[in-house]
């Protein structure tokens, strides 16, 4: 059965009983009112039907399964939106998505909250304000993870996220900063267009990059450049340039397409990087 609305508005209490009963979520344009939080299915005062509801206590952690799709297209999320412990036991509540988790072009008006997530499929954040704090910290998306074009106007948590496939955040837009480490990216990435207006340098401490053999580095060190150029770190912008360049670098020799490539021409486009290799030699006896 799916829980289907469109242009309509309901009560958080009212979408979290259909979540509880395990009922395919389906809205578009929709405005949610009250606070959206998970929390509030474990608290017995609420008087919430839990029967169908999935989860089990390891230890001091209640994990929660969620089977079924959920779509919020171009919804409004008036207060807090929680899918973790609370603030004061942040560890307490780990939610998975067995599916496809969407928020396209929706907008949190409060706290939107995702620590300690786990996304089987596909978590669609494309187009999406968030207006207050965006945490995702501790998160692990299996799938693809879609943030293009959003605005995160709040702090903005990544930190110790694994993003296991592509993480696409072209065009986005970092109002306070962004905290990304500890974060491992394991699949491609998209950083392109992305920018931060705070004067504020991402955090980066520890950061990952599986595929830094192919370059797939290069946007997200031209973001924290420019971050920090505006900021006026430079010997940090000095060091994300060179890194820049490297990524660059191994774009040329492992790039696009490189293990579909006959011997031949994999060997033609590695003598193309070899013009980089001085820039690059130099760059090292510079920034150590």
């Amino acid at each position: 059965m799916a829980f289907q609305r469109e242009k309509q508005s309901i009560s958080a209490s009212q979408l979290l009983q259909a979540l509880a009963d395990g009922e395919e979520i389906l809205l578009s344009q929709c405005v949610i009112t009250g606070v959206f939080d998970i929390n509030r299915l474990f608290d017995p005062a609420e008087k919430f039907q839990t029967d169908k509801l999935r989860f089990r206590q390891d230890g001091p952690v209640k994990k929660v399964f969620f089977d079924q799709p959920l779509v919020f297209d171009k919804c409004v999320f008036e207060e807090n939106l929680v899918f973790a412990g609370p603030w004061s036991e942040p560890e307490s509540i780990s939610v998975e998505f067995k599916t496809d988790v969407i928020f396209n072009s929706s907008h949190f008006k409060a706290q939107a909250r995702f620590r300690n997530a786990v996304f089987n499929a596909t978590a669609g954040f494309d187009g999406c304000v968030f207006d207050g704090v965006a945490t995702f910290k501790n998160a692990v998306i299996h799938g693809e993870a879609k943030f293009r074009t959003a605005v995160f106007s709040g702090y903005s948590l990544f930190g110790n996220m694994v993003f296991n496939s592509s993480a696409r955040f072209t065009n986005t837009h970092f109002v306070k900063g962004a905290n990304f480490a500890e974060v491992k990216f394991i699949g491609q990435i998209d950083f392109n267009g992305v920018y931060s207006s705070s004067r504020t340098v991402p955090a980066i401490e520890g950061i990952t990059f599986a595929r830094k053999r192919y370059g797939e580095d290069e946007s997200f060190w031209r973001f924290v450049k420019q971050s920090a150029q505006e900021a006026g770190y430079y010997d940090l912008d000095g060091e994300c340039f060179y890194s820049e360049r490297c990524a660059m670098f191994w774009s040329k020799f492992y790039g696009l397409g490189y293990d579909a490539l006959s011997p031949g021409k994999k060997i033609l486009r590695q003598i193309t990087g070899l013009k980089l290799l001085p820039e690059l030699i130099f760059g090292r006896l510079l920034f150590g």
